[in-house]
């Protein structure tokens, strides 16, 4: 016969085995953070990770208008195919838009941009539209797969009230991205090539780049948060993973993995322990 607590013990030990919820925290630190200051409100990369695989590479390269990936050493298998893949980059994952003045609207196919996601733009050969500046943060507005609005701030962001501009800008128009996620199929030991994880058409970097940092894992959703909110609360599911006390979570913020600032925090956290990213 069971005592009620051993009752209590095995009710949960069967819950999680079913995939509960549970929730990651993780907490922005105040230390040099400009992100709590709203001067650089980069998204966020979360990530959802199994210990029973490789969560992070720290070596790999791209060839702009490319899809493939290169490690520095033999690492892939036919176990990647399928899986998730974040790559941190200077303007590796950026994308050349037109703009229609007419209707406030931006055009770049397969985006892939959720409301509230924070960009910025950038011009050659030319000039931004009017209204728009290089370097500012500017928050989305999804419009359909292929085109959005623009906000300046993420609440106006989430209101759906857009920025108006009067001219459709000239030259070449560039969204600056430094990140890139895709979807892994395997080429060989050293390389793999990418697919866009909503219409599995070729994922192309958009700069040559080498020595880059990246994220390996089963799902990958930037996050933009409010400005001066310090902390975070991620809700994740286990149901589709092996294991459901296997899995950990991973926030990443761009600019940390490029300069290397991120192989000084802790970027994986299991269960419901805080992790700590200290931003540079």
């Amino acid at each position: 016969m069971t005592s009620r607590a051993s009752r209590k013990t095995l009710r949960s030990r069967a819950t999680r085995a079913r995939g509960e919820s549970r929730k990651i925290r993780y907490t922005r630190t105040r230390s040099g953070a400009s992100l709590r200051a709203g001067t650089n409100p980069e998204p966020l990369i979360v990530g959802l990770h199994t210990n029973l695989f490789r969560t992070h590479i720290r070596t790999v390269a791209v060839t702009s208008a490319s899809p493939t990936v290169t490690a520095s050493s033999a690492i892939f298998s036919d176990a990647f195919t399928g899986k998730w893949i974040a790559i941190f980059g200077a303007g590796i994952g950026s994308r050349t838009f037109t703009a229609s003045a007419t209707f406030d609207l931006f055009t770049v196919s397969d985006h892939g941009f959720t409301t509230g996601t924070a960009i910025t733009v950038s011009n050659s050969g030319g000039s931004l539209p009017v209204g728009l500046a290089a370097v500012t943060p500017y928050y989305v507005i999804v419009v359909s797969s292929s085109t959005f609005k623009l906000a300046s701030s993420l609440l106006r962001a989430r209101q759906g009230l857009e920025i108006d501009i009067s001219t459709n800008g000239s030259g070449t128009n560039t969204v600056v991205v430094n990140y890139l996620i895709g979807k892994m199929a395997y080429f060989s030991t050293t390389q793999v090539t990418l697919t866009n994880v909503l219409t599995g058409a070729a994922l192309n970097a958009s700069a040559s780049l080498s020595g880059l940092f990246a994220l390996v894992g089963r799902g990958f959703v930037p996050v933009t948060p409010f400005p001066n909110t310090e902390e975070h609360t991620v809700n994740v599911r286990a149901m589709a993973i092996q294991n459901a006390r296997s899995f950990c979570a991973s926030v990443v913020q761009p600019t940390d993995a490029i300069t290397g600032a991120i192989f000084d925090s802790v970027i994986f956290g299991t269960a419901s322990q805080s992790s700590v990213i200290q931003t540079t």
